[in-house]
């Protein structure tokens, strides 16, 4: 195997393990919906694509609905003001 493929395979590693850190916390996980939410029709659509990201890497959801989400997004965003 190459160095390059190592380094390739190695730079892929880091990158899934960022997005599984990222997307298995509150801040991360509302980052990303933050930064998603104009590729998306809506909010929730938004919010699901993200859910299966989490699902992928966790074999879980993070919240429980859209609306628990929202409150948890409503929260957080209450913090930083």
């Amino acid at each position: 195997m190459s160095i390059e493929k190592i380094l390739e395979d190695h730079e892929q590693r880091l990158t899934n393990l960022e997005l599984k850190n990222k997307v298995g916390s509150n801040a991360g996980f509302i980052q990303m919906y933050e930064n998603d939410l104009g590729k998306h029709k809506n909010g929730k659509l938004c919010y699901e694509a993200i859910e299966d990201i989490h699902f992928d890497f966790h074999g879980d959801f993070r919240y429980t609905s859209y609306e628990n989400f929202k409150v948890r997004l409503s929260i957080h965003r209450n913090k930083i003001k």
